[in-house]
Parts: C-alpha cells; sequence; structure tokens
C-alpha cells in the first residue's frame, strides 16, 4: 500500500467498549411504561413476548390463573399486544409486564384522546346507583353523573322512581363525551348532555327551511306532536298536521309513527324547530271542485269571527268566508255577540276561487225550511253528508 493510499484511505478509528454496549443495549423500559409486545411463546403457565428491549418480557403466572378460558384463547403466537411494565431491573433479568393492565393503560390513553378531541363516544350502559349510571370502554368503567343524564330531571322524581327510570337504561347503548379522565385516581367522568347538546347544535345548523327529513314521534301534547329528527326534536303544530279539521293530535299521528316532515323554521339560539305534514299532503283545493259545488248547502264549523264576517272551516280543511252582508242577522248585533266559535252552522257556496283558495259562504241564502230541517237531524244525531 503506498503512502498516497493510506492518505486517502485513512483507518478507522476503533470504537470504544463503551460505544458498542450502547449500540447494543436498547433504552430499557421502565415501570408503568407501555410497550407492544410480540408473543413469542404462551403454554397455561407461561407468556413470553419480545418487546424490543433486547431481552424477554414475561407476563407473570399469577395474572395468568386470573385470565378467562375465553381470554385465554383469544392469544395466539405472533400476535400484537399491549404490555404494561411491571418490572425492570437489570438486562439480565426477565422484563415482567401485565397484559391486563397493558390494555387498561391502553384504553386510559384512548380515554385522554378521546377528551382532547371532545370525541362523542357510543358506549353500553352495564350499571346504575344513587349517583348515576355506569358505562364500559374498553376494560374501563365511566361514571354518569344523574346531573348529566339526557332527559332526566332529579327534582322531578322520588329516589324509588329515579332508580327505576335508570335501571331501564342498563343494557341500552347511549351517546356520552369525557369531561374527566384522571387515570391516577381513576376517575372517568362522563356526560350525555353534553354530547346530546352539541348533536342538537350540528344537527340544526345542518337544517335547512324547505328542507323534507323524516322523524319519529316521540310525544304528544293539546297543541301538537314532537317529532325526533335524530337527536333533536321538532313540533308540528296541530294546525300543521293535516289540511282537515283536527281536534286532537292523536287523531292523525301516534307515539312512534315514522314521519317525513317539511322544515318550517329553525332558531338555533332558543333551540326550536317548526314543522309541517301538511305541506307534505295532497292541498284539497286542487281538487276543489270535485268535492264542492256553487249552489250547495254545506255545513261546517265556525274557525274565527271578526268585524267583517264569520270564517267556517270544514272536514277537509277547506275554510271559506260569510260575508258580514251574507250573515242571517236579524236586529242590531255584531257577528262577535252572536256567533261562536266551534258552533256547527249551514251555509250555502256562493263562489269558488282554487287559484286565491277563497270560498264565498252565504247563511242569508239559506232558506228557513233548510235551517229547520238542518236543526231537526242535528237533534237527531244526523248530520249532512260531508264532501269527500
Amino acid at each position: 500500500m503506498t503512502e498516497a493510499t493510506v492518505k486517502e484511505n485513512p483507518p478507522t478509528p476503533a470504537r470504544s467498549l463503551k460505544q458498542m454496549l450502547n449500540d447494543y443495549s436498547p433504552e430499557q423500559p421502565k415501570r408503568g411504561q407501555l410497550l407492544e409486545g410480540e408473543i413469542l411463546h404462551i403454554d397455561e403457565s407461561t407468556i413470553i413476548l419480545d418487546v424490543g428491549a433486547k431481552r424477554d418480557a414475561i407476563v407473570p403466572r399469577r395474572e395468568l390463573e386470573r385470565l378467562s378460558d375465553e381470554q385465554f384463547q383469544d392469544l395466539d403466537i405472533g400476535d400484537q399486544v399491549p404490555v404494561f411494565v411491571l418490572r425492570s431491573t437489570t438486562i439480565t433479568d426477565p422484563l415482567l409486564v401485565s397484559l391486563e393492565r397493558g390494555r387498561e393503560k391502553l384504553d386510559w390513553d384512548h380515554a385522554e384522546e378521546s377528551l382532547e378531541k371532545a370525541e362523542a363516544l357510543e358506549l353500553e350502559i352495564v350499571d346504575q346507583n344513587r349517583g348515576g349510571l355506569v358505562a364500559t370502554f374498553g376494560r374501563l368503567r365511566g361514571f354518569v353523573p344523574n346531573s348529566h343524564i339526557p332527559g332526566l330531571r332529579e327534582k322531578t322524581y322520588n329516589q324509588e322512581d329515579l332508580l327505576s327510570l335508570k335501571k331501564e337504561l342498563i343494557g341500552t347503548k347511549m351517546v356520552l363525551k369525557p369531561i374527566e379522565v384522571n387515570p391516577k385516581n381513576r376517575r372517568f367522568i362522563l356526560s350525555g348532555k353534553n354530547a346530546r347538546r352539541e348533536a342538537r347544535q350540528r344537527i340544526m345548523e345542518e337544517l335547512e327551511v324547505g328542507q323534507i327529513v323524516k322523524g319519529r314521534v316521540v310525544n304528544i301534547v293539546d297543541f301538537g306532536a314532537f317529532v325526533d329528527l335524530g337527536g333533536v326534536d321538532g313540533l308540528i303544530h296541530i294546525s300543521e298536521l293535516a289540511w282537515k279539521m283536527v281536534a286532537h293530535p292523536s287523531e292523525v299521528v301516534r307515539v312512534g309513527d315514522e314521519l317525513d316532515v317539511l322544515v318550517k323554521s329553525v332558531d338555533i339560539d332558543r333551540e326550536r324547530i317548526g314543522l309541517s305534514r301538511k305541506a307534505l299532503l295532497a292541498d284539497p283545493w286542487e281538487s276543489i271542485y270535485d268535492r264542492y259545488q256553487i249552489g250547495s248547502l254545506v255545513e261546517g264549523m265556525i274557525a274565527n269571527i271578526c268585524h267583517f264576517g264569520i270564517f267556517v272551516r270544514f272536514p277537509d280543511g277547506i275554510e271559506g268566508l260569510i260575508h258580514k252582508s251574507e250573515l242571517d242577522i236579524i236586529g242590531p248585533g255584531m257577528p262577535q255577540e252572536l256567533f261562536k266559535q266551534g258552533d256547527p252552522i249551514l251555509v250555502r257556496i256562493i263562489s269558488l276561487d282554487p287559484i286565491k283558495k277563497r270560498m264565498g259562504l252565504s247563511m242569508r241564502q239559506v232558506t228557513y225550511e233548510e235551517q229547520v230541517a238542518w236543526k231537526d237531524q242535528i237533534e237527531e244525531g244526523q248530520k249532512l253528508e260531508e264532501p269527500s
């Protein structure tokens, strides 16, 4: 070898023993650390794993004895599993790890991540106590305080009824949001109300006036029906249930009915949604001549009274007006003084305009004999034939 060759390729300095040992010995795991290991060996008394620490990781026999047959059968050579470091001494000693605590630690990490991301979780309710509900999240048990259970008002119920209502929720799934995750103190607190509030907000922001949506009737009250649109309730006012006269919403819908409804209004600040079922039904004005003819006698109900006349509503929802000039009023007096809302009334049709949706009616053009015959029918429990 020439001197020039030596200069071009100088010899590599000898590596120190300390450097070689550092390269060979990776950083050793510490107690409490979460690792991922590959199962190398498994039998009834031993599980050996490779966790990349240049030494075997072993699951203690006492933990294996606590595994159920189903849990043990789920493990196989080559499986990648999370493990929790129980003890880490010298590199020459085996590394003691826990499968159960490894999976639990992973669940705590996922819970903390869900809290940071403000994620909603669909969890099963598995138990209840005086303070609230218990839900499972992997191997963790989260607590839902009474004050965070959707639709539950503690002051409305006595303790016995409250426990009974919560017991009915066991076995169901509930959308919940983490509000506190503390692995050290083993505190995992969840809220259903927070999850529902955010879901409501999101749904309401997505709704548009004029949109047709599907929902389920969840409650019926005197003034209308509440419909669940998938996390937020909207109201179909009784006047928007049908074109025909509706004395009570239960005549048209029942709890549990699936409906297509039209969104009429959305008030995000007040969390109110107005819906209409009637808007999706055939407009009776479009076939008005099939049921009504000018000159016909019809029986209706007084719907409204004003200074210029009386509005009469018919069973199919059509309304007509008796102008004050067509009222059969003898002597002084205003319509408000002589007629009452809700009373039946016999009238004659004198005009029809389906384009403007107007029907002209007359009480004055009903003869005395027709009035007497109609009243006799009412007394006998009979009715005029209704337009079909």
